[in-house]
Order: C-alpha cells, then structure tokens, then sequence
C-alpha cells in the first residue's frame, strides 16, 4: 500500500560505478532522501544508449513528455537512445533506491543490434521477477568484487534487451520535419558554439518559432538538448582519461568551471567524481 506523501520534497543521491574488468558496462546505484531545497529541481535529460532500470525498494515515478511511468519492484524498465526523461520528485511518496546500468552496444550480438535498432525510440517495462533478481543480484556481485559476473551481465543485458519489442510502453515521435532536421544538425554539431539564431536559420524558422515547437516536440529547450549532447560525450571522454580541461573546451564550454557545474547539474555527481567512480575490486 503506497505511504502517505511527504511534505518534504524528495532529491535522488547518485553513485556512479564499474568493474575494474571492464567500462563497457556502467553501473548507477541512486537512493530518494528528503530535501527541503526546492530551487534545484531536475530537468529532463537522455543518454546516448539503451539504459535499463530496476527498483529495489519503493516506488519511481519517472516523466517523458509523453507520458509517466511508474516502476515497481519485480520490473525493469528499458528506455532508448535520446529519450528525454526524468524522476519525479514530487511524487515519490516513500524512500527508493534503483540501479541502472548500461552497456557498450559493440558487445552485443549483431542480430541483436539489428533487431534493437528498431526500438531505439521506445519506453519498454519487462514485468519478470525472475529477470529482474538476476539483475539485481549480478550487480551486486559485480560490486562486491566477483568478476565472473561481467559475462553473466552481458548475457543478461542481451535476454532483456530482446524482450523491449514486447513490452513497448511509450514511443517518442518527433513528428516535425524541421526538428527531426534540426536534431541531425545538432547531433553532427554540438561541439561547436550554436546560437538559436543559427539553428533557427538552418530550418527556416524565426527564433521564437524555433524555439517554441522544438520545446513542443522534444520535451526539453534547444540548449538543453546541446548541453545533454555534450554532457554525454564528456562521460565516454572522462573514461578514456583525457583532462578536464581538454574536455571543456573540445566540447564548447567556456572553461572548466562551466563544464563541471554544467556536469554535476546533470548528473547528479562532479567530474571528479564520476572520474573516480569506485570499481569493484
């Protein structure tokens, strides 16, 4: 039975982790606490590849822009590429705590990726609580240090992944021509400086125009489409070791200080600190 909502607004506390086996498999633990700072809401974000979601303790409400979803314990939710989402703080009535976790697409079967390919834009829940203790459990012992589950993990990331066509929920469609255009671009171009001006230009809108059915269509701002862009580009280059500065100004920030409180806003941690994401040992 759902607890009696809170009066206290809930934030999520992040901890981003891998193997010392492997980054092609990323790992986030998250937890609800109560936070009376209400200046600091999340905004939608996306991420560059399927992540898949499961709810330990709780309930989680998550919002797309076309719709919410709720996730229980026993479920895993499936959500492709560039789907712009985000928790509902405000309607977390109890303490959650979920894990995701995301794989390197190059690992996985080719017949897979072609048959997943088709289902980049969906929401998919998986109701199986088999899966879903076996997800659980794998990063647990991936976490505490066993490195024969890393395999186990990435066949487990193959079984549910070919579950998504079955288990579709929501389907983001950007039905405007201009913005599935002006997405290409943005894709192809974000690490440059862009201007709404210049965006706008290269479809033939006014500013305001642009800016009003990109937001319609999309769910989120044109710039926060850039930064999201850029924000997950910046994760795979902090893994690869390169600095903080570098990465800055690749990536079209004005200096570090920009990208690292851009960085933290996103994600929930610093760039230290998703640098130094604890591996298990």
């Amino acid at each position: 039975m759902a607890g009696k909502r809170s009066s206290q607004l809930k934030k999520i506390i992040k901890r981003y982790w891998r193997s010392h086996l492997s980054d092609d498999i990323r790992f986030l633990a998250a937890a609800s606490a109560d936070d009376l700072q209400r200046d600091n809401l999340p905004k939608p974000h996306f991420h560059n590849t399927f992540t898949m979601s499961a709810l330990e303790d709780g309930s989680l409400p998550i919002s797309f822009h076309n719709g919410t979803v709720i996730l229980h314990p026993g479920e895993i939710l499936i959500i492709g590429h560039n789907i712009p989402h985000m928790v509902d703080l405000a309607h977390i009535d109890d303490a959650c705590y979920y894990r995701t976790a995301t794989i390197n697409e190059n690992l996985l079967d080719s017949s897979l990726l072609a048959k997943i390919k088709e289902a980049e834009n969906t929401v998919s829940k998986i109701s199986d609580k088999s899966l879903w203790e076996k997800f659980v459990s794998e990063q647990r012992n991936i976490e505490s240090g066993d490195s024969y589950e890393i395999n186990a993990m990435r066949h487990l990331s193959e079984t549910m992944l070919s579950e998504i066509s079955k288990n579709v929920l929501l389907r983001f469609q950007v039905s405007s021509p201009y913005i599935r255009q002006i997405m290409r671009y943005m894709e192809d171009n974000y690490m440059s400086s862009i201007s709404i001006e210049e965006l706008s230009k290269v479809v033939n809108l006014s500013p305001f125009h642009f800016t009003r059915l990109f937001k319609q269509e999309a769910g989120m701002s044109p710039h926060a489409y850039i930064t999201q862009l850029r924000v997950n580009r910046a994760q795979d280059l902090i893994l690869r070791g390169e600095s903080l500065l570098g990465i800055a100004y690749e990536l079209g920030f004005a200096d570090q200080s920009h990208f690292s409180r851009t960085f933290l806003k996103l994600t929930g941690v610093s760039p230290v600190k998703f640098n130094t994401a604890s591996k298990a040992d």
